[in-house]
């Protein structure tokens, strides 16, 4: 009697997978290593934005107490970033004090834009 032979794995074949494996591997976890390091450097970024801007509104309070006591009606800018800044406007009426503009505007006259972002080939 004939006995059937079952299939048989290769030393060579399963080296190569394990090389094909390592390969894999190492090039996700190089991937992730620039993922956070991208992500580390957005986050610093954002934080020191978000430190500014709230310099920025404390700025912004400070002069409404200092205008609240002095009695007068003025505006001020606060800038807390290249291009973006806080408006604040104080007046007087009648013994109160009212806020007439408390924004954030940014300023486009340094900006660059580009108008044709994407290349339109046939």
């Amino acid at each position: 009697m004939r006995q059937r032979r079952g299939y048989q794995l290769h030393v060579g074949t399963a080296s190569i997978l394990l090389v094909f494996l390592t390969l894999c591997l190492s090039s996700f976890a190089v991937l992730t290593l620039v993922n956070a390091n991208a992500d580390k450097r957005l986050s610093d970024k954002l934080a020191a934005r978000t430190k500014a801007y709230y310099e920025a509104v404390s700025e912004a309070e400070r002069f409404i107490g200092e205008q609240s006591a002095s009695g007068e009606s003025a505006g001020k800018d606060f800038y807390f970033d290249e291009n973006q800044y806080l408006r604040v406007s104080v007046e007087h009426a009648g013994g109160t004090v009212q806020i007439t503009e408390y924004r954030v505007f940014t300023d486009e006259r340094e900006m660059i834009f580009d108008e044709n972002p994407f290349k339109v080939t046939r």
